[in-house]
């Protein structure tokens, strides 16, 4: 997301733990890090509009044995989840909830958290020192902390007595979009949410928190809450079916990371690579 990213020093990893933890994070398989972290499993929300093809009919006919336990209930999907979340932006936009979660969420998780899907993880500047970035998908700044806004040159924009006009910095925004998304649904907004305390980053997130106000950031609507302004998902996924690794690039370039230029590009491309080789090397097992 910050724009110096390439300033980033690369973590040095020992290769064969990174890609034991590449195939792990990629399929949703514990790795050996905070407990509350949360890496995305095969339980996807199986909503009416958005999921992906049905899964074949069981082999089980529907007189099978009556001496067989009877199949445990699913538990339903908890309100304010990942799953719960990507279930309903998907539901607007028509698109397939899997899709916005492993096509879109972890390919740019993955990339901004230096291919660690780490929660915890920090910008590191080169000769020393932690940058502005924070978390999976490196959300700058702090809850309740204004930053001075910036004109098109860089310079601070100035009201009519002079003073810097102060705004927010991308964590907030991202919180204060959530919530307006929860406004237009006329639903409560999740607790974990609203108890973002000031002063806390990023960081203070699970992984599946971060990714769920990742993709709430996504979305837009006006100023009232009347109406839904962002259509970018819905085209990211009609322009996948022709080139998806361009149409998620320019997504991430124009959505997330902002003003990202070629060498930037090139690099997240690089990532999406190495994703798509874990996965079908994962597949291959």
């Amino acid at each position: 997301m910050n724009p110096h990213w390439p300033k980033v020093q690369q973590w040095q990893r020992d290769d064969s733990m990174l890609l034991v933890d590449m195939i792990n994070s990629l399929l949703g398989n514990p790795v050996e890090r905070p407990k509350y972290e949360s890496l995305l499993a095969d339980n996807l929300p199986v909503e009416e509009i958005v999921t992906s093809p049905k899964s074949p009919k069981s082999l089980l006919a529907d007189d099978r044995d009556s001496r067989l336990a009877p199949r445990p209930k699913e538990k339903p999907t908890p309100r304010g989840s990942l799953q719960d979340i990507a279930a309903m932006v998907a539901n607007d936009q028509k698109i397939p909830a899997d899709f916005l979660i492993s096509n879109v969420l972890d390919p740019i998780a993955w990339h901004e958290s230096n291919r660690t899907m780490n929660p915890l993880i920090e910008q590191k500047l080169n000769g020393g020192g932690v940058g502005k970035g924070k978390g999976m998908f490196q959300f700058e700044g702090k809850r309740g902390v204004k930053i001075p806004v910036k004109d098109a040159s860089g310079n601070n924009k100035k009201d009519s007595k002079g003073n810097d006009i102060m705004g927010n910095d991308s964590f907030d925004v991202a919180i204060n979009r959530a919530k307006n998304y929860f406004g237009y649904k006329g639903l409560s907004v999740p607790s974990w949410i609203n108890d973002i305390q000031d002063g806390t980053n990023a960081t203070s997130l699970s992984a599946d928190q971060q990714k769920a106000l990742a993709l709430l950031n996504f979305t837009k609507t006006n100023a009232d809450r009347s109406e839904r302004t962002d259509t970018k998902l819905k085209k990211l996924y009609n322009d996948s079916s022709n080139d998806y690794k361009t149409a998620i690039t320019n997504f991430w370039a124009e959505q997330h990371h902002k003003k990202a230029d070629k060498n930037q590009k090139k690099t997240f491309m690089e990532n999406l690579n190495l994703v798509h080789k874990v996965r079908t090397d994962a597949a291959s097992l």
